[in-house]
């Protein structure tokens, strides 16, 4: 009998506890603040990305695929109305060669980088201006002597298709010891893709004029076994007849001029304007037009594209130097690269220009 009455005792001391910590703690939990936003923050749905101040893109490393493909992701991710980001295919490795659309405008532009592997720097500042147009437009601010009005505008009549890197394979030769299905001599100059074949050599326009296959085990001119043979030259094919380009620039380097005509395709309509607008901003040289199929116009992205759609397209070459090393990289705003303070303006400025 005591036996129960103590039991009865400890089970009534118990419950009154557990009913005072019930009474006492949950008040408190319940009204604390911190753990209140805490759990409402864990609960709700996450907030979309916000901008970021400039600086995903990062011009002084040399870029491989892989930074590029993180890079482009991730402002996609920050600028998504101004930025897109697909694939226009893939390379020989199987390596995808991303578009980014700048804009949202119904007139379209085409701007290539990094066709040739160790120009990787045209990859970089197609990146660059891709990256600070979006921010200029996303957050409503002027660039440089452009008012914030002009930028909206520009970026909503246009739409500028950049691919930063034609050739994934072969910048990773470069700059990631990446591999090759041919024999890889000097890293420092290779310009051609995985199958050692120059992709400015490759294009559908007078390819059979072309004789020189370059020099043996470096491929700096191999024009490879048929015309578009390669994916990567089909890849940009297809590109340009899904999309109606008014005009198409082809980033290189180096010597700071333009080849912006070609005496097989003669006058394009607008060649001149486009490239009278580039080299009064750059103070690159325009060049006679081009006189010889050999290790000229035989083959060429530009001259291919003119060919094709009787419109203007220009072979810029940017910068003095080629090379894709850290050393010459860490150059890049300097005037012998770059001169970014100058070339920054660049597509403001054609796009300025042409919808006059």
């Amino acid at each position: 009998m005591c036996e129960i009455k103590r039991r009865d005792k400890f089970f009534i001391s118990v419950s009154v506890s557990v009913f005072i910590l019930i009474f006492v703690l949950v008040p408190m939990e319940t009204t604390h603040p911190k753990r209140s936003l805490a759990l409402a923050a864990a609960s709700a749905p996450e907030e979309p990305e916000t901008a970021p101040f400039l600086g995903v893109v990062d011009p002084l490393r040399p870029y491989d695929s892989k930074r590029l493909y993180e890079d482009t992701r991730t402002l996609a991710r920050f600028y998504p109305e101004a930025l897109s980001v697909t694939s226009i295919g893939q390379s020989v490795l199987g390596k995808e060669i991303p578009l980014l659309k700048l804009g949202r405008g119904e007139r379209h532009v085409l701007w290539v980088g990094a066709l040739h592997a160790r120009e990787v720097m045209t990859c970089a500042y197609l990146l660059l201006m891709a990256e600070e147009y979006a921010n200029a437009y996303c957050t409503s601010a002027p660039y440089d002597t452009y008012a914030a009005d002009k930028v909206q505008w520009l970026l909503d009549e246009f739409t500028v298709y950049l691919v930063p890197m034609a050739n994934p394979d072969g910048v990773d030769v470069v700059t990631a010891k990446g591999s090759a299905c041919v024999p890889i001599n000097t890293r420092e100059t290779w310009k051609a893709n995985a199958n050692g074949v120059n992709l400015n050599r490759n294009f559908p326009f007078d390819w059979e004029s072309n004789t020189y296959d370059g020099f043996p085990n470096n491929y700096l001119n191999n024009k490879g076994p048929s015309p578009a043979s390669e994916p990567e030259t089909l890849a940009l094919i297809a590109l340009s007849e899904s999309e109606d380009f008014e005009f198409l620039v082809s980033c290189h380097c180096s010597g700071q001029v333009l080849y912006w005509r070609d005496n097989k395709n003669g006058v394009v309509p607008g060649d001149e304007f486009l490239a009278q607008t580039i080299s009064g901003l750059t103070g690159y040289t325009m060049l006679p037009s081009t006189k010889i199929a050999l290790n000229g116009w035989a083959g060429g992205l530009e001259n291919w594209f003119r060919c094709q759609y009787n419109r203007p397209a220009i072979c810029l070459e940017l910068g003095l130097l080629d090379t894709a090393d850290a050393v010459t990289m860490a150059k890049f705003y300097s005037a012998e690269m770059l001169n970014w303070s100058v070339n920054k303006n660049m597509i403001w400025e054609v796009l300025c220009k042409i919808s006059n």
